[in-house]
């Protein structure tokens, strides 16, 4: 588990894991030869911008004071590293969508019962179009 104290670094944590995921799926799907383009959204459009600043994760000592700066900033450069890492090796997108649109974003801040509630009954119906199919 992760704690994050800024939203900045909950939404690197949380990209850094999907991207540790979906590399593993892209992984498979190349071995099996199935073309794949996989987009990662967030509305955090700071953190796009940090992580297309560093894409690809520098690693040469010139690059040692942007990583003091971001020590600095509390953000860890693990990361970060990961996820420029995998975004670059395994050729995932990273786009913005707006904070309306990213149904994931209901579940990072406290809401009312009622749009949880329609959120879980979309999800469910969606589910259960995949498994019908």
């Amino acid at each position: 588990k992760r704690v994050a104290h800024s939203s900045a670094k909950a939404e690197i944590n949380a990209l850094a894991s999907a991207a540790e995921h979906l590399s593993q799926y892209i992984f498979i799907a190349k071995h099996l030869k199935i073309k794949c383009e996989v987009t990662l959204y967030t509305d955090a459009k700071d953190v796009i911008d940090l992580v297309n600043s560093l894409t690809p994760f520098p690693r040469d000592v010139t690059m040692l004071p942007i990583l003091e700066e971001l020590k600095k900033q509390k953000i860890r450069t693990i990361n970060l590293g990961s996820l420029c890492d995998n975004i670059e090796e395994m050729n995932i997108n990273l786009k913005h969508i707006e904070s309306p649109l990213n149904i994931a974003d209901e579940l990072t801040k406290p809401t009312n019962v009622s749009k949880l509630t329609s959120l879980m009954v979309d999800l469910s119906e969606a589910r259960k179009k995949e498994v019908s199919v």
